[in-house]
């Protein structure tokens, strides 16, 4: 049920946005809720019930790789450009150092909040190894890539500098609704509310990262730099 309702909320919150903003792109929003939900089946749903998973290993590296696959695949043969999704190494005049600050910034963050808030994590190389990759390719590649210049597209039409913020505020709370930030037990609820506000903290910043530098390069770096560093604070 968990992984149903987080995909509701995530739903409801659109369709409101959309319904205030009074938007008629319905093709390109019917497109993004799919995609959604094809993203959400292999990230959440096969984490959870180990579907396909590679024997001997711990993380859902199959959901990871479907993830990421799905969104090349579409880019290469839809109509948006790898440049649009910013899968390209060049980066927009005079933004490396400032991208470069704030990496750093959400690096020594991530480590700090590790510090305060874990311990006795066992190391594990396959954790290490998921970390170092994963995350920040597959989550980058479909969140700060195909989603973004989605909505993008559906809200360009906005005239008010505010509606055009909503594509990063979309994508920045499905990112943070994709983790699991509660548990049902029987007619129980139970939060976990570092799962929701680390997200939307990171969410926040690879977004930021993603506009400024045009490209996916930093918020690459930026994701998987910061959830490595967690785990290793965790770890030592």
């Amino acid at each position: 049920m968990e992984p149903v309702l987080s995909a509701l909320i995530l739903v409801l919150i659109v369709g409101i946005v959309l319904y205030l903003n009074q938007t008629r792109r319905y093709k390109l929003i019917a497109l993004f809720l799919v995609l959604f939900a094809l993203d959400y089946t292999f990230t959440r749903v096969f984490g959870l019930y180990d579907v396909l998973a590679i024997p001997g290993t711990n993380w859902n590296w199959t959901g990871k790789l479907l993830s990421f696959s799905w969104a090349f695949l579409f880019v290469h043969f839809s109509f948006l450009s790898f440049r649009e999704v910013g899968f390209t190494f060049k980066q927009r005049p005079e933004s490396v150092r400032s991208a470069v600050v704030i990496t750093a910034i959400i690096i020594v963050f991530s480590l700090v909040v590790g510090f305060i808030f874990t311990d006795d994590m066992a190391f594990s190389p396959e954790t290490l190894f998921f970390y170092l990759t994963m995350p920040g390719l597959a989550e980058e590649m479909v969140y700060r890539g195909v989603f973004l210049a989605l909505l993008h597209r559906i809200f360009t039409a906005g005239k008010d500098s505010v509606y055009n913020w909503w594509p990063a505020i979309i994508t920045t709370l499905a990112f943070a609704l994709m983790h699991p930030f509660f548990e049902l037990n029987g007619w129980s609820i139970t939060f976990y509310f570092a799962n929701l506000w680390l997200p939307l903290i990171g969410g926040a910043v690879f977004i930021w990262l993603r506009e400024h530098t045009g490209s996916l390069v930093f918020p690459i770096i930026a994701h998987n730099a910061s959830n490595t560093s967690f785990y290793i604070m965790g770890v030592f």
